[in-house]
């Protein structure tokens, strides 16, 4: 398989910032050698793709309700922008808070802030979702969703449509003004809902024209896609999700299959399928994600994630860059497979990783995903040279 990235080691700057600081850092990297690529999320996708979305909606923008696919399943901090790309434009967001309590609470508080009703999907509805199943999601942990939910002041829940006594049970023990919605075969009756496949057309279109000319056609830098997370909805939009993002012009994206594991392989061949190059994740950056941290994954879920992924021939993993010691453990796990891995890490300088020594931890391949390190400099091009000489 040919390598998603040519340089062995390279800095990838995270774009998650408005389109007008996009192209400074497009035109700030552009001609920087130890820059291998740049990370697109969702704050360029929405904003740049909701409201074209929108206007096909067939429904009240007022009244509708965005489903991210799934949202509230990346770290804690982006849950601002989330719902400030959101605020005015809809009426609320259905989250499926995988990554933890941490994230949780914060992407409740951003949502309040402004304005966004929360509407929360604790249960995927998959086969091999509940960890009882085979699956990642403890039900205490479902159990700790639902409570926090209501905490602050969630009313809504969506059910699969065979409901788990265990859902029903805990919201009519925690709220008496509780209302359970049923998805059946993806939809929910009643509920103006669109979902990310409707906006990423229009927003990453836009995203690809906009470094094509600023790069050049011919450019070896590669733009990967970052949902925050793909992979954490049911596997049945997997296709559909995949052939988004690649009739858009993008041809590598990232994963962390919280889903399941059926769910993993699921998505992944789907990607292959449709043309797209898989990143896979599994442990994050942020505490309170896995379970003896207070999180709602059980702690093996992140190297089943790595593991089964290696197994369907995958060598690109994201890695956490400010735990090292981590790396280590998950690049030896994979070397036992017979895997050279090549890592993506994220959470250096404003997360506190170092990237030399994320670097070393790595191995032989290593691309550090950096942020606000570079969109926040006041010379972006010479705070990406800097970086580039700690690889």
């Amino acid at each position: 398989m040919s390598r998603i990235i040519d340089q062995d080691r390279s800095v990838i700057p995270a774009c998650d910032v408005p389109v007008e600081t996009f192209v400074q850092i497009l035109e700030g990297t552009k001609d920087v050698e130890g820059i291998g690529g740049y990370k697109v999320g969702f704050d360029l996708m929405l904003n740049l793709g909701l409201d074209d979305a929108l206007a096909d909606f067939t429904h009240d923008p007022k009244n509708a309700y965005y489903n991210h696919l799934s949202g509230c399943t990346d770290i804690p901090d982006v849950g601002e922008k989330f719902m400030s790309a959101l605020e005015g434009r809809v009426k609320g967001a259905v989250l499926s808070p995988l990554t933890g309590p941490a994230t949780f609470g914060k992407w409740l508080d951003a949502a309040k802030d402004h304005n966004i009703d929360v509407i929360v999907e604790p249960d995927l509805g998959n086969e091999d979702y509940l960890s009882t199943n085979g699956g990642y999601i403890t039900p205490a942990a479902v159990e700790n969703m639902i409570e926090l939910a209501i905490q602050k002041g969630v009313t809504k829940f969506i059910v699969p449509k065979k409901v788990p006594t265990l859902l029903k049970g805990i919201v009519d023990a925690t709220s008496l003004y509780a209302e359970l919605l049923t998805r059946d075969d993806g939809y929910v009756r009643g509920l103006k809902e669109m979902n990310a496949i409707d906006v990423m057309p229009y927003g990453l279109e836009i995203v690809v024209e906009t470094a094509k000319k600023i790069l050049g056609e011919g450019s070896s830098k590669v733009l990967i896609y970052d949902h925050q997370k793909a992979a954490t909805a049911h596997p049945d939009w997997a296709d559909e999700f995949t052939q988004a993002v690649y009739g858009a012009g993008i041809n590598t994206m990232i994963m962390f299959p919280m889903a399941g594991p059926a769910a993993e392989k699921t998505w992944i061949n789907a990607a292959n399928n449709n043309g797209i190059n898989v990143i896979v994740g599994g442990l994050m950056t942020h505490p309170k994600y896995i379970g003896s941290e207070g999180g709602f994954l059980r702690d093996s879920a992140p190297m089943e994630m790595y593991r089964i992924a290696a197994e369907m021939g995958i060598s690109d993993f994201v890695v956490p860059g400010n735990r090292p010691k981590d790396i280590v453990r998950i690049s030896n796990a994979l070397q036992k497979l017979g895997i050279t891995p090549v890592f993506y890490a994220p959470g250096f300088v404003a997360q506190g990783g170092q990237i030399s020594e994320g670097g070393k931890a790595a191995g032989e391949f290593f691309h550090a995903i950096v942020g606000r390190g570079i969109y926040k400099a006041d010379d972006i091009k010479q705070a990406a040279v800097e970086l580039t000489k700690n690889l």
